[in-house]
């Protein structure tokens, strides 16, 4: 019965279903500051000459020379990669998929048996069942019309960058990927842009769902590939986390000038989202980036060296039990040092650069993954909350307030025009 009930609600809600009210419930949230357990230190924001250092060297990134590498178009059901007939597709295994890993990695885990040849394994087998798919039943007429319609663009851009390694400046080729959904009958009319960040496991059908269901109304959308494993692979090494971070700021910068200057959108009305890990860095590329106008996300929180010390997600506690085995950090505490020192870019350091007007965040009490006191400290990051109106609260485990959240996107939605101007 359960399963049944899970495929009704993901089949209902990636097209754009509402099945329940947006009213806002103020209750208070039983939040500690610190939970048991817990290692926590409270980033302060960047202001004078530390916020000028670290935008200057986003200022660097964004000013990468860039060109485009290759441009390949689909259409309609090739979206999907459906066929003729065209189908709602369902992610139900990424639940499967995150209890089988969850549950290797605590087995490993006890025995001591991370290795590199067993983490492999790990990872192969995840991506294995996250990319199974299962098609769930036929589009309905409107749908079926909107894609038909619908073009998708696997951009590709190339820029030149530079490290310093033993002291020698090394020079190499950077890469951008995004995907981008529009109408074929929209001609050469300037639209709004909205970006989705995907989450860790990649993009999956809920993005592409998204995606298709806001070019309806009007956008133009950019899903921008952050590499889902390979982001937080455990065989990445802590001291290359601060590059990754800029260069996935610098790729949400250059796909935001392709689209103004080669598929004409409005530089004015610009809007970003992302649940999980996807809100995290839909967070940090609001605050940062003058062009982007309008933020919403779904569970995603501040404080990333807190949430990486302190998740149960599969995925942080892979990484957390490989790098501190790795680099041979002996405990908790040190590995909360090493992370304090790699993730200097954090959301909750450059909120305060924008407007809570602009802002609307849905977030979950009870979640592990992402936990809450985190998401919390995001909201008054920010200066958002329930009782302003651009914050609201679920109850539930991180996957349970994801899906709440897709049946309920009416008020994000609105959001999005109401900020952007959308009609």
């Amino acid at each position: 019965m359960r399963k049944y009930t899970l495929v009704f609600l993901i089949t209902t809600l990636l097209w754009g279903a509402n099945l329940y009210s947006v009213t806002q419930n103020c209750a208070p949230l039983n939040l500690d500051r610190c939970p048991e357990g817990f290692l926590c230190k409270e980033p302060v924001p960047y202001k004078g000459k530390f916020l000028k250092e670290k935008m200057d060297i986003l200022q660097k990134e964004f000013d990468k020379p860039w060109q485009v590498r290759s441009v390949k178009i689909a259409l309609g059901s090739k979206i999907y990669g459906a066929g003729k007939s065209g189908a709602v597709f369902l992610g139900h295994k990424i639940v499967s998929g995150v209890s089988f890993l969850n549950k290797k990695i605590k087995n490993s885990a006890a025995v001591g048996k991370f290795n590199k040849t067993k983490v492999s394994n790990l990872l192969s087998k995840l991506s294995e069942k996250v990319s199974n798919y299962h098609l769930v039943k036929p589009m309905d007429k409107d749908h079926k019309s909107n894609l038909v319609n619908t073009e998708k663009k696997t951009v590709k851009l190339k820029y030149e960058t530079t490290d310093t390694i033993d002291g020698k400046v090394v020079k190499s080729q950077g890469k951008t990927k995004f995907y981008l959904y529009q109408s074929r009958k929209w001609g050469n009319e300037k639209r709004p842009l909205l970006i989705i960040m995907p989450p860790v496991y990649g993009i999956s059908p809920f993005d592409i769902g998204m995606a298709v269901s806001y070019v309806k109304d009007g956008y133009k959308v950019v899903i921008i590939e952050l590499g889902g494993f390979e982001f937080i692979s455990p065989f990445q090494h802590t001291s290359l986390l601060p590059k990754k971070m800029v260069k996935s700021i610098g790729d949400v910068h250059r796909s935001i000038e392709y689209m103004v200057k080669a598929q004409n959108v409005d530089r004015e009305k610009i809007g970003i989202f992302g649940f999980s890990l996807g809100g995290i860095f839909a967070s940090l590329a609001f605050s940062v980036h003058k062009d982007i106008k309008a933020l919403a996300l779904a569970v995603g929180g501040g404080n990333f060296p807190e949430i990486l010390t302190n998740s149960h997600q599969a995925m942080a506690i892979l990484y957390r039990k490989y790098r501190m085995k790795e680099e041979k950090i002996k405990t908790k505490e040190e590995y909360f040092k090493v992370m304090q020192k790699a993730f200097s870019y954090d959301p909750v350091r450059f909120a305060h650069l924008k407007n809570p007007k602009d802002v609307y965040l849905v977030l979950t009490e009870g979640d592990t993954a992402v936990p809450t006191k985190n998401q919390r400290d995001l909201e008054k990051a920010f200066g958002a909350s329930c009782k302003i109106g651009n914050s609201r609260w679920e109850h539930g485990e991180h996957f349970v307030a994801i899906v709440k959240d897709l049946l309920k996107r009416g008020r994000i939605n609105k959001f999005f025009k109401e900020r952007l101007g959308v009609k």
